[in-house]
């Protein structure tokens, strides 16, 4: 698929549009500008998550069905690398958004001192790496591997997501239950 340039032109047009927004947001009212960069971000994770949980579900069943569509599922799920960029980006804001970050506030209460370890910021910094490096290594993985097979042809390779998407699909349910709340409730 080729794009003409200016249709190029415009794509880059509005990105920059959005980075100056977030920029000036961040002067004027940088609470609210931290807020509305959180929910784009789970949003759109979200979708890539989704996508990358609906590929690994075909993958363990051998569906075949799913070769007619799921580029448009491997795309969606390649957003993920953007996603753990725009991740550490929202480490700048945890102050913005996240009440215990907050010392006096977390040592205001009995409740929240004993959730003083747990709402470190260094702690919530490595769990979410922590989840990211176990959803990109796993993207990696899918998507390497069904290029590969654009390539090679045959079934080999599609065989060989089956053990990635098994392995991928015992750890998912922990991490990602961990990180959302980490993420939208904390």
């Amino acid at each position: 698929l080729e794009l003409n340039p200016a249709t190029n032109a415009l794509v880059f047009a509005l990105m920059g549009i959005g980075v100056l927004s977030f920029v000036v947001g961040l002067f004027f009212n940088a609470e609210r500008t931290w807020h509305a960069f959180l929910l784009n971000h789970t949003f759109f994770m979200g979708l890539a998550i989704g996508s990358l949980f609906f590929l690994m579900i075909h993958y363990l069943s051998l569906a075949g069905w799913n070769v007619a569509a799921k580029r448009v599922s491997e795309s969606l799920a390649f957003y993920l690398f953007l996603a753990f960029v725009f991740n550490v980006l929202l480490f700048f804001g945890l102050g913005k958004v996240y009440p215990w970050t907050n010392h006096a506030w977390m040592m205001s209460s009995e409740v929240m001192r004993g959730k003083i370890s747990y709402f470190s910021t260094s702690f919530y910094v490595i769990r979410s790496l922590i989840f990211f490096a176990l959803i990109l290594i796993a993207t990696w993985k899918l998507l390497g591997n069904s290029l590969a097979q654009d390539e090679e042809g045959g079934t080999e390779l599609m065989l060989r997501q089956k053990p990635v998407a098994a392995l991928f699909l015992v750890f998912f349910g922990p991490f990602f239950t961990v990180y959302s709340v980490d993420l939208i409730i904390s």
